[in-house]
């Protein structure tokens, strides 16, 4: 017996634990085997799915000949598939080509770049951000605090002012007697060898015998 030109064969087996006989065909169709007796299938997935795609397959093709509309609308849901295809192939060529013209320095100078600009903007955020607690602690005092200093520097400006004009008035000879201290003053009468008058001798006693007073002389 032939399948498709191919001899079918068959096998004759017993069971090692029952010592039951079993007996299977070659099956050059499907490539498989057929069990005649004594045995069962435990396992034919692949079988099945072949015979589902197969049936599925049939009845398409069966709906299509009874259905014009559903033969177009088969063919254009392929056409749809086979463009969407096409532009998923066209953008691999163009990905690969861009892979291909990348130069690798430029490419690590760039992300170097990138690093210091993330690193510059995150400094700046830091900062407008301790800038920004400072004013939300501050801000609404500081005002206050400046013209408050302001007003006591004008305070203490005002005090030296009046202290000052307060010693004028107390002594307003005291200038004048310190000038004449330091410039010193001198007496008809001698005073040792401290000082030498250089006048005439006739006129100091005309003069003391006259007024009886003491003579005061300036030296400049």
């Amino acid at each position: 017996m032939k399948s498709f030109g191919i001899k079918i064969l068959g096998f004759k087996n017993k069971s090692p634990r029952c010592l039951a006989e079993n007996f299977k065909d070659t099956d050059p169709e499907n490539a498989d085997y057929i069990v005649e007796h004594g045995a069962t299938r435990n396992f034919q997935a692949l079988k099945l799915a072949e015979e589902a795609a197969a049936k599925e397959a049939k009845e398409i093709e069966e709906e299509e000949k009874n259905n014009p509309m559903k033969l177009l609308e088969n063919r254009t849901q392929a056409s749809k598939q086979e463009m969407e295809l096409m532009e998923t192939l066209e953008e691999l060529k163009d990905l690969n080509q861009r892979h291909a013209k990348v130069d690798i320095e430029n490419l690590l100078t760039a992300r170097q770049i990138d690093k210091q600009q993330q690193l510059i903007d995150e400094i700046k955020r830091q900062e407008e951000e301790d800038e920004a607690v400072i004013r939300s602690v501050f801000g609404k005092s500081e005002g206050k605090t400046i013209k408050r200093i302001i007003e006591e520097e004008e305070e203490k400006v005002e005090e030296r002012t009046a202290i000052s004009n307060i010693k004028t008035v107390e002594n307003p000879n005291k200038k004048q007697r310190l000038t004449t201290s330091s410039i010193g003053i001198l007496s008809a009468k001698p005073k040792g060898n401290l000082v030498k008058l250089k006048t005439n001798e006739s006129t100091a006693k005309n003069s003391l015998d006259n007024t009886g007073s003491q003579v005061k002389f300036i030296l400049k």
